[in-house]
């Protein structure tokens, strides 16, 4: 069995696909104008299959380029990001094509994110580590970024209690609610009391 399909210019560099006069999917116009299959006026089943296959590919491809000039992704979500649009060999093939590239590296991502993490919520080692594996990061390269983060736990207590978390410290129940705070944040509970005792705080009772 044969199939016709004809094209149309799309919109942003994309040609509009059409199989037997209905819409069928979208791709880069470099893969287009590259490909046999816009030579002939109709294709069998076999070279259809093939076709699509990797129009697929480089489509899912193109969408990973286009979500990366906007952010940063790890590539588990990188990969989770694709495959609400394209199927499982799609996906594995941008993925793996845009870490060939240099263009999604789990280890520079977790680093930053890591410092992130600490500069703008200030949160422990053991909390970052959790966050970095929900954005995909395995557990080996989260446990490495975070042992090799330059942080002291102990001195970052006392700089959020002397800075972000001054203000609350001096509404009513403040002490108790910045203690149950640092504790979500990631700090033991001996931390935040030894932090607390240095600067001479009374935690309120519950």
């Amino acid at each position: 069995m044969k199939v016709k399909i004809t094209s149309r210019i799309g919109k942003r560099g994309k040609v509009n696909l059409y199989l037997n006069d209905e819409y069928l999917m979208s791709v880069p116009e470099d893969f287009w104008y590259s490909s046999p299959v816009r030579l002939t006026e109709e294709v069998d089943e076999a070279e259809f299959t093939e076709f699509l296959k990797t129009a697929n590919a480089k489509s899912a491809y193109q969408k990973a380029l286009e979500l990366l000039s906007r952010r940063d992704y790890s590539s588990r979500m990188l990969a989770n990001k694709l495959a609400e649009k394209f199927d499982s060999e799609a996906v594995a093939f941008a993925v793996e094509k845009a870490v060939n590239a240099g263009l999604v590296n789990d280890e520079v991502y977790a680093r930053r994110l890591a410092e992130e993490l600490v500069r703008n919520k200030g949160l422990a080692p053991r909390r970052i580590q959790s966050e970095l594996i929900k954005k995909g990061i395995s557990l080996d390269i989260a446990q490495e970024v975070t042992e090799n983060l330059d942080i002291n736990p102990d001195c970052l207590i006392i700089e959020l209690l002397q800075t972000k978390l001054q203000r609350v410290l001096n509404a009513p129940k403040g002490t108790r609610r910045v203690f149950q705070s640092l504790l979500r944040k990631g700090y033991s509970r001996g931390a935040v009391l030894s932090a607390f005792r240095q600067l001479n705080i009374e935690l309120d009772e519950e």
